[in-house]
């Protein structure tokens, strides 16, 4: 069986649901994997198409992380821990002690690790009971990284790095001079690079030793990356990213406009995307000349997810995450929430988006992860749609229709209209069903000209057709 787009007069999208059982996780820990390259093996949404939200008690700053399952696990300053099943209920929550905006990390069996402004590390069984607490005290913002030994490594405003056995035992502890706030990134090597607002970047080994530190201008608040040759990117709040070489000699630095605080991503051809308190979202090529630069409408302290199409996906604390291409950074769509935007989007195996909002929700945004398809036939529900003409002018008709006589209670497909921003666009066909050997027709009169995504939907499918008013 192959997986792909069909192309028939629009972009027909197929939104899978997640299968329960344990396998390779996702989107295990903060920015994907122990090296924070924020590289998901899944293209992401097309477009801004709301699939779900969930209302936590307070802000949604932390990360989400994703099980093999599709359970997503995210933290919030209402206190708590929360799993979201991938139909946007919930499975539990466990409440800690003060604000999460730590994100978690999932081990290979399946227990959830987060850290608590309460100064706690915790570790989570499946079922959402507590396993271990461990105390370092003071407050944990730092998201903890797991590594192959199954050690978790995590930072603490008490001016320290911990790892902590599987046990929840300290296995050692590192002083620094200030307080912890990044977020630990593990090279292949074992070491393990974190950085702390004593102005340092700090190399450590696995046994807990200094291998180096490099000092910055500023805090370095900033999580670290680690490039495919070992580089690591890690921004400061002196306003530079600096590439630091394997043995902690400067291999160039960047100055941006404002403090460098989000932690960087790197795409597969090596390009380092970091954003800045100057607005903008930085596209950097590993020799450290600017590729191109975003400017989004506030601060940028989220870090960036990459689609393996490599489209960009960041949030900007002007309530909005943006798409943006990879080539020259221009915007494929927006949506707005009814906050600011510092959690980093995650990317599901479905292609769903899921991300974190100051109005207090966890979002998740529609993928485009294709179509299964038999002789040009949909799997689910036999299903093909289509809209014609597209680009539409006055009217488009948007069709349905069944090789195989579905239930009655699966023909009836309401149909919803989207601008490019993900505001629902008022049109007289927007509550209009889609029935058996029928077709609807689009009244694009009210329409300025851009792109539109109609989205069509029943309780066991959601399909989207992607169309261009051009007048």
């Amino acid at each position: 069986m192959r997986l792909f787009k069909i192309r028939v007069f629009a972009e027909v999208i197929f939104l899978s649901i997640p299968v329960a059982g344990f396998g390779s996780t996702t989107w295990p820990m903060f920015c994907h994997d122990l090296q924070h390259t924020g590289r998901s093996p899944y293209n992401g949404p097309t477009g801004p198409v709301l699939k779900w939200s969930y209302t936590a008690g307070n802000y949604v700053e932390s990360s989400p992380s994703i099980g093999s399952d599709g359970i997503v696990y995210v933290g919030s300053s209402d206190h708590k821990l929360y799993a979201i099943n991938p139909d946007g209920s919930l499975k539990w929550s466990y409440t800690t002690g003060s604000t999460v905006f730590s994100s978690p990390a999932i081990g290979e069996d399946s227990t959830i690790y987060v850290g608590s402004m309460d100064g706690k590390l915790y570790a989570i069984n499946y079922d959402g009971s507590l396993k271990w607490s461990r105390g370092t005290g003071s407050g944990i913002q730092s998201s903890p990284a797991i590594g192959s030994d199954s050690t978790v490594y995590v930072g603490s405003t008490n001016f320290s790095v911990y790892a902590i056995n599987p046990n929840g035992t300290v296995k050692w502890s590192y002083p620094t001079g200030a307080s912890v706030y990044s977020s630990p990134a593990i090279g292949s090597d074992g070491t393990i690079y974190i950085g702390s607002t004593d102005n340092k970047l700090y190399a450590l080994n696995s046994d807990g030793s200094l291998k180096w530190s490099y000092v910055t201008g500023y805090f370095v608040w900033s999580s670290p990356a680690i490039g495919s040759d070992g580089t690591i990117y890690v921004g400061s709040m002196d306003n530079k990213l600096y590439a630091i070489n394997p043995n902690g000699t400067i291999k160039w630095s960047y100055l941006t406009g404002d403090w460098a605080a989000c932690s960087p991503t790197i795409a597969s051809d090596g390009t380092v995307y970091v954003g800045s308190d100057d607005n903008k979202l930085y596209a950097l090529n590993s020799t450290g000349t600017l590729k191109w630069s975003y400017t989004t409408g506030h601060f940028v302290r989220a870090s960036p997810a990459i689609g393996l199409n490599g489209t960009v996906y960041v949030g900007s604390t002007d309530n909005k995450l943006y798409a943006l291409d990879p080539t020259n950074g221009t915007l494929k769509w927006s949506y707005t929430t009814g906050g600011g935007v510092y959690s980093s989007p995650t990317i599901g195996s479905d292609g769903t988006l899921y991300f974190g909002s100051t109005d207090n929700k966890l979002y998740a945004l529609n993928s485009d992860a294709g179509i299964e398809t038999n002789n040009d036939k949909c799997l689910i529900l036999n299903t093909k749609l289509k809209a014609t003409p597209n680009p539409f002018v006055n009217k488009t008709v948007v069709s349905g229709q069944w090789s195989e006589n579905p239930p009655k209670a699966e023909k009836e497909m309401k149909i919803t209209i989207y601008d490019v921003s993900g505001k629902l666009v008022e049109a007289p066909s927007m509550t209009q069903c889609l029935k058996n050997s029928t077709t609807e027709i689009f009244i694009g009169e009210k329409l300025k000209p851009g792109i539109y995504f109609v989205k069509v939907n029943n309780s066991k499918l959601i399909k989207i057709i992607k169309m261009r008013e051009i007048r």
